[in-house]
C-alpha cells in the first residue's frame, strides 16, 4: 500500500466492522490485507464472515483463524457452508468445541462430509429434545436407536412421541425398556397410548410390561390415567394398585370413572383414609357405592359437621341412623341444624329431642324456623320452665304459638299484669286471643287497664266484661276513661243493675227507692 492510499484511509474515521466491510467492497484500491487486520480487530463474527465472503482475494487461512477462536457456533457453520476452501476439520473441530446442537445439526444436514458419529455424541450430550429427534430424522445413517434412548431421558414428551411416530426402524423395545428405567409415569402412560392408538406393532406382553411399570412407580394420576384410556389395561391389578396409593383423589376418580371396577375395595381405602369429604363424595356419586358402610364411618368421626354434609350431600343416604346419631349428641345446635338443613329428617324425633335439651334458645329457634315442627310440644316444655320471660318470648317469635295456653300458663302464674304487659309487644293479630285471655280472668283492674292502654282492643267485649265483674268502681273508670267505649251500654246495664237492687232491698217505700237510685247515679 502505497502512502496516499494509507493517508486515505486514515483520515477516514472507521469505527466499526461494518464501516470496514462497506469501505472494502467499495474501495478495491485500498489494501485487503490492511483491511483484514482491522476488521480482525474488532471480533465481529458477523462482519468478519461477510468480509471472507464478499470482498474479493480476502486473507481466507487468517479470517478462517479468527472465527475459530472467537468461537461463535453461528458464524462457524456459515464459514464452514459459505467460504470456498474453508480449513474445514479445523472448523468442525471449532464447531464441536461450542457443543451447539442447532449449529451442529445444521452443518450435518447441509455440508457434505460431516463427521456424523462424532456430531452424533456431541447432540445426544446436548439433552436437547428438538434437535436429537430432528437430528435422527434428517440425517442420512445416523444409530436412531442410539438417539431413541437418549431422547426418552429427555423426558420431553412432544419430542418423545415424534420419534416414536416419525423416524422408521427404530426397535419399540428399546423405548419400552428405556421408559421402564428412567421411572417416568407420565412417558410410560404417554407411549402406552400413542402405540395402542397408533395401532404400532405390539403385543400384549409389552403393554403389560409397562403397566407393570406404572403400578412399581405407584404414581395414582397414571396408574388412573392408563386404566381409563387403554383398552387392554388390567382393571383388577390397577385397582390394587391405585388401593396402595391412599390417594383419595385419585381412588374416587377410578371408583367414578372405570368401568367393571371394585368399587367395595376402592370404598373400603377411602374409609381407610378417613378423609371425609371424599368419603361423602364416593356415597354420593359412586354407582352401587356401599352406602351403610360409608354411613358407618361418618358416624364414627363424632363430628356433627361431618354428619350433616353426609346427610345433605347424598341423597340415599339412611336419614334415620343419622338422625340417631345426632340425638345421641343432646346438643341443642346440632339438632336444630339437622333439623334444619336436611330434607325428610324425622321431625317429631328431633322435636322431642329439643325438647329434652331443656335449652330455651334452641327449643324457641326450632318452634320458629323448623317447617312442620310440633308447636303445640315445644310450647308445653317452655311453660314447663315456668318462666314468664322465656313464655313471652314465645308468644312474640312464633307465629302460630297456641296463645291461650301460654296466656293460661302466665294467669295460673297469677300475674295477669304480664298478660296486659304483653298485649302492648304482640302484633294486631294476637290482641283479641289475649283479650279474651282476660276478659275469662273477672278480673276489673286487668279488664278496664287493657281496654285503656291497649291498642285495638276489643272494646266492646271488654266492656261487656267489666260490667259483668259488676265493680262500680273500674266501671266508673272504663266509661270515662276508655275511648271509644259504649256509653249508652253502660248506662244501660247500669240502670238494669240499679233496678236489681232495688228490687233486692225490697223498699216499700217509693220515695226511698227512688234516692237509692238517685244515689247510685251520682257514683258515675
Amino acid at each position: 500500500m502505497n502512502i496516499i492510499e494509507k493517508q486515505k484511509i486514515l483520515n477516514i474515521d472507521l469505527n466499526s466492522a461494518r464501516e470496514i466491510y462497506n469501505y472494502a467492497l467499495k474501495n478495491e484500491y485500498v489494501s485487503v490485507n490492511y483491511l483484514a487486520d482491522q476488521i480482525i480487530a474488532t471480533e465481529d463474527s458477523k462482519y468478519i464472515y461477510y468480509f471472507a465472503k464478499d470482498v474479493k482475494n480476502a486473507p481466507m487461512n487468517k479470517l478462517a483463524e479468527t472465527i475459530i477462536k472467537i468461537g461463535n457456533p453461528e458464524y462457524i457453520y456459515y464459514f464452514a457452508r459459505e467460504i470456498k476452501n474453508a480449513p474445514m476439520e479445523k472448523l468442525i473441530d471449532a464447531l464441536i468445541r461450542t457443543k451447539n446442537a442447532k449449529n451442529i445439526y445444521s452443518f450435518a444436514k447441509n455440508i457434505e462430509n460431516a463427521p456424523i458419529d462424532k456430531f452424533t455424541e456431541i447432540i445426544m450430550n446436548s439433552n436437547d429434545a428438538e434437535y436429537i429427534y430432528n437430528f435422527a430424522k434428517d440425517i442420512k445413517n445416523v444409530d436412531v436407536n442410539k438417539l431413541a434412548k437418549k431422547v426418552i431421558k429427555t423426558n420431553n414428551a412432544k419430542y418423545i412421541y415424534l420419534f416414536i411416530n416419525n423416524i422408521k426402524n427404530v426397535a419399540i423395545d428399546i423405548f419400552i425398556d428405556t421408559l421402564i428405567e428412567n421411572k417416568n409415569a407420565k412417558n410410560i402412560y404417554s407411549f402406552a397410548i400413542n402405540i395402542e392408538t397408533k395401532k404400532l406393532k405390539i403385543d400384549v406382553q409389552q403393554i403389560k410390561k409397562l403397566e407393570k411399570a406404572i403400578i412399581e412407580i405407584q404414581n395414582p394420576e397414571y396408574i388412573y390415567l392408563f386404566a381409563r384410556d387403554l383398552k387392554s389395561a388390567s382393571i383388577n391389578n390397577l385397582t390394587e394398585a391405585i388401593s396402595k396409593t391412599n390417594n383419595v383423589k385419585y381412588i374416587y376418580l377410578f371408583a367414578k370413572n372405570i368401568e367393571n371396577t371394585l368399587v367395595d375395595k376402592l370404598a373400603d381405602t377411602i374409609i381407610k383414609t378417613e378423609n371425609i369429604e371424599f368419603i361423602t363424595l364416593f356415597a354420593k356419586n359412586i354407582k352401587d357405592a356401599p352406602i351403610e358402610k360409608l354411613t358407618e364411618a361418618v358416624i364414627k368421626t363424632n363430628d356433627f359437621k361431618n354428619i350433616i354434609s353426609f346427610a345433605k350431600i347424598v341423597e340415599k343416604a339412611p336419614i334415620k341412623e343419622l338422625t340417631k346419631k345426632v340425638v345421641e349428641t343432646k346438643n341443642p345446635e346440632y339438632i336444630y341444624l339437622f333439623a334444619k338443613e336436611i330434607k325428610n329428617a324425622p321431625i317429631e324425633i328431633l322435636t322431642e329431642a329439643i325438647i329434652k335439651t331443656e335449652n330455651v334458645e334452641f327449643i324457641i329457634l326450632f318452634a320458629k324456623k323448623i317447617k312442620r315442627a310440633l308447636v303445640d310440644k315445644l310450647a308445653d316444655a317452655i311453660i314447663a320452665t315456668n318462666k314468664l320471660e322465656y313464655i313471652e318470648l314465645f308468644i312474640l317469635e312464633i307465629n302460630d304459638a297456641p296463645i291461650e295456653k301460654l296466656a293460661d300458663a302466665i294467669i295460673k302464674m297469677q300475674n295477669l299484669d304480664y298478660i296486659y304487659s304483653l298485649a302492648k309487644k304482640v302484633k294486631p293479630s294476637l290482641i283479641d286471643k289475649l283479650a279474651d285471655v282476660v276478659v275469662k280472668s273477672n278480673n276489673p283492674k286487668v279488664i278496664y287497664l287493657f281496654a285503656r292502654d291497649i291498642k285495638n282492643a276489643p272494646i266492646e267485649k271488654l266492656t261487656d266484661a267489666i260490667i259483668a265483674t259488676n265493680n262500680l268502681e273500674y266501671i266508673k273508670l272504663f266509661a270515662s276513661d276508655v275511648k271509644k267505649v259504649s256509653l249508652i251500654k253502660i248506662n244501660d246495664e247500669l240502670q238494669r243493675f240499679i233496678d236489681k237492687k232495688c228490687e233486692l232491698l225490697a223498699f216499700e217505700n217509693e220515695l226511698v227507692s227512688k234516692f237509692i237510685q238517685k244515689e247510685y247515679k251520682k257514683i258515675f
